[in-house]
């Protein structure tokens, strides 16, 4: 760990700039460690120090793994960060421990890493029917997707929900228009036939 850290202090002072590490494992230890580490400027120009912070893994899951149905992504929908290695960066709603632990090669993770963004109706990591959107993020220093799924059966239930409500609309209309047709034609053609 420590020369991990010794690492990415010379880096630092070397560029002078903002540098984020990447999650890593270390020898003899089973957590995850996520670094920015920036120079500390002494009188505007000479650097006197590095300050390092740690991110836990937590943090960035407090924010991704928003279980609030009000969310937008219902019962069933995740937002997940993805490394170039294609293991996830943040954990997975439905399974636990799974920072650097699990796999995706999804076709929205190829997607997203060939510079793409967009929308589609894939296989998630579960093999779910999933509605996908993903895009890389533009953060210096790193090479992480972003992808949101939720089910296509919960994702489209609002879609089968109007177009049900349309059929029956489409029926109650056609009958009406059947029903008033035939009473006036039958007040038109009455007088004339008798």
């Amino acid at each position: 760990k420590r020369k991990a850290l010794e690492s990415l202090i010379s880096k630092v002072l070397k560029e002078k700039r903002l540098l984020i590490e990447d999650y890593s494992f270390w020898p003899n230890d089973s957590t995850t460690h996520f670094y920015i580490a920036s120079p500390i400027y002494y009188a505007g120009e000479i650097v006197s120090s590095v300050a390092v912070f740690e991110i836990k893994p937590s943090a960035i899951n407090n924010i991704m793994k928003n279980k609030e149905v009000v969310n937008g992504l219902g019962k069933t929908g995740e937002v997940y960060l993805v490394g170039p290695d294609s293991l996830m960066r943040s954990e997975s709603r439905f399974l636990t421990k799974s920072v650097l632990r699990v796999t995706l090669n999804s076709e929205s993770v190829r997607n997203a890493f060939n510079s793409a963004e967009g929308t589609h109706l894939t296989t998630d990591y579960r093999g779910v029917q999933t509605l996908s959107s993903y895009s890389r993020l533009t953060i210096p220093d790193l090479n992480w997707v972003i992808i949101a799924e939720i089910d296509k059966r919960e994702a489209m239930r609002p879609v089968y929900k109007l177009a049900n409500e349309i059929v029956f609309l489409s029926i109650f209309i056609t009958l009406f228009l059947f029903v008033a047709a035939y009473i006036i034609s039958r007040t038109i053609a009455g007088p004339i036939i008798e």
